[in-house]
């Protein structure tokens, strides 16, 4: 017999907040069922996530965690997701208790100041030293079925990768359009297995910090691949996934890496990657990879 039971909400994001919480009503239905975490289509066809991961995100409500608890115990995809009597809903058996009280996440990277930048001060030398730590710890990470494997194994993937690092270079010159780096993009789509394929969890690297550059540094309008085009060529939560990370809207490991490279400040990075490293199976490492490339193709 399966009793209800009640989650205490120990982060919400901030999409959450604008969106979801602040009226009574329909939030959507569930889609995804893990152990910690349950995925939620939106009546307006959105993503939201509630967890008891440890890292937060805009569209989070990250729950104490319980021992033993599972949601796949109480919660059924397509059960419906409701706000009501200030708690979320879930099917039958589970309810969330947010209170006025429960810390807000909301990424720091898009909200940074003109006087916060510091990525012109990252030294090459520097750069390249702590990504030989980072590689050390890569090197004894199960590196199957990420972008890094893939890339190895798949010519044609590899090939497309660098074509695209060397699009953004000139598109940040000036010398390409950006509908042109945008169809080169969307070719990396979908490749790899996993929940969230490894080229989309790259692409959410390079993407997340690339187009925050570009609008911190008012060097050109951001690039972003149209979700119509995420949709066609990837899975419906990857799509989502990638245009939050596209938008700026990060996972908050990837924003505290991007905001580090921002600021200029390795050791805060070198902290923020080991972090990363822990998300998901490669996802994180994925993410990392991108980063990383996208640091390359700004840096002058």
């Amino acid at each position: 017999m399966v009793l209800p039971t009640t989650l205490k909400a120990k982060s919400v994001g901030n999409i959450w907040i604008s969106k979801y919480l602040n009226h009574e009503g329909k939030v959507g239905r569930v889609i995804n069922v893990f152990s910690r975490t349950i995925n939620i289509r939106t009546s307006s066809n959105e993503l939201v996530t509630i967890t008891t991961l440890w890292y937060r995100s805009p569209i989070y409500i990250n729950c104490e965690s319980v021992l033993g608890f599972n949601f796949q115990k109480y919660v059924h995809v397509d059960d419906e997701v409701v706000v009501k009597n200030s708690k979320i809903i879930i099917g039958d058996y589970v309810s969330i208790e947010v209170g006025k009280e429960t810390p807000q996440y909301t990424p720091i990277a898009l909200s940074l100041n003109e006087d916060d930048l510091r990525f012109e001060s990252i030294e090459r030398k520097h750069l390249n030293q702590l990504l030989k730590k980072a590689w050390f710890i890569i090197l004894i990470m199960d590196l199957k079925d990420s972008i890094y494997d893939l890339m190895m194994k798949n010519t044609y993937l590899r090939n497309q990768v660098t074509k695209v690092k060397g699009l953004l270079r000139r598109y940040v010159e000036g010398s390409v359009s950006k509908d042109v780096v945008i169809s080169e993009l969307s070719k990396l789509l979908g490749a790899g297995a996993g929940f969230t394929p490894s080229s989309d969890d790259y692409l959410s690297g390079l993407l997340g910090f690339f187009n925050i550059y570009l609008v911190k540094y008012r060097v050109a309008e951001p690039i972003y691949i149209p979700l119509k085009v995420l949709e066609e060529r990837t899975t419906w939560v990857s799509s989502r996934l990638i245009n939050y990370s596209q938008h700026g809207l990060l996972i908050e490991p990837l924003d505290e890496a991007v905001t580090s490279l921002l600021k200029g400040d390795l050791n805060s990075l070198y902290d923020a990657f080991l972090k990363l490293f822990s998300v998901g199976h490669t996802s994180g490492l994925d993410m990392f990879l991108g980063v990383i490339d996208s640091t390359m193709v700004l840096q002058k």
